[in-house]
């Protein structure tokens, strides 16, 4: 399994950016709202991965 670290997550969040763009493009509704689903999926992880890490406030 690879390692998931937040530049992954950005990697995959951009990539389902570019696949929703492309199916706009087309009028692929369905397919729109796949990658918008899993655009906000990874998009969460992101957050998790970034914030919860590194909480605001919290340290130096």
């Amino acid at each position: 399994m690879p390692l998931q670290t937040s530049r992954h997550f950005a990697s995959v969040c951009a990539f389902y950016l570019d696949c929703e763009a492309k199916a706009r493009r087309n009028k692929r509704f369905r397919l729109i709202k796949h990658y918008r689903k899993q655009y906000r999926k990874y998009r969460g992880l992101l957050y998790k991965a970034v914030y919860e890490k590194n909480p605001t406030g919290v340290g130096a």
